[in-house]
């Protein structure tokens, strides 16, 4: 038995019960321990959060961002298209000869 602790269990009960007699018995120690891990979680868990957080919201300003830019080279080519068909004139319409099926007005019977 080292360091006061007794074989196999990696607890010392002495010192275990003593701290339960200043805390007020058994259930008392327990609910200090489950609060005290329960504030340490806590602040590992807001920890973690801003660290993911950052990389989130890193990623998402890169996509946005590349949103931007893709939207933004999308309007210029609209423009630029606009522009490009407006200064050619439109060709005109081809003129088609009349069917054989449409009698001929211009014929007297």
């Amino acid at each position: 038995m080292s360091g006061g602790r007794t074989m196999g269990s990696g607890w010392d009960y002495a010192k275990l019960s003593e701290e339960a007699a200043k805390r007020g018995g058994p259930a008392a120690l327990r609910a200090f321990y489950r609060a005290k891990g329960a504030i340490i979680g806590r602040a590992q868990g807001i920890a973690i959060g801003r660290a993911q957080g950052l990389i989130i919201g890193r990623g998402q300003g890169i996509v946005i961002g590349g949103a931007g830019v893709y939207g933004t080279m999308l309007l210029r080519n609209k423009m630029r298209a606009r522009v490009t068909n407006s200064s050619t004139e439109p060709e005109p319409e081809a003129k088609t000869a009349p069917s054989a099926e449409t009698p001929d007005e211009t014929v007297d019977a």
